[in-house]
């Protein structure tokens, strides 16, 4: 919850301290310092589960209901749109009604965007 006045995450700030003039050596070092600092807090977090109320599981995969027969998705009679190659125009196909063979895919985790 982000109230207004919620400063808690704010009790340990991580912090750095570097002069304007430094050289290159000086702030090579406090990076290197404070990105240790910063992995180190991350780590904690992450042993501690303190994200684990902010992980959504995935969704459970909803398998779309096939039609009149396993192998289509189609109604009887009903057409497919398809684009012409090199055109502006579409074309309409017909599943005939005859044997298909199809393999079916389910899966069984969530699966990235494409």
């Amino acid at each position: 919850m982000n109230l207004p006045f919620d400063m808690r995450h704010l009790r340990h700030p991580l912090t750095y301290n570097l002069k304007g003039d430094s050289d290159q050596d000086e702030k090579s070092k406090v990076k290197f310092d404070l990105i240790k600092e910063l992995a180190n807090a991350i780590n904690l977090i992450i042993q501690n589960s303190l994200l684990d109320d902010l992980i959504q599981p995935p969704e459970a995969f909803s398998e779309t209901p096939y039609t009149n027969k396993p192998s289509t998705f189609l109604q009887p009679g009903e057409t497919i749109s398809h684009s012409v190659r090199f055109d502006n125009g579409f074309e309409q196909l017909i599943l005939p009604d005859v044997q298909h063979l199809f393999l079916r895919i389910i899966p069984t985790s969530t699966i990235s965007p494409i």
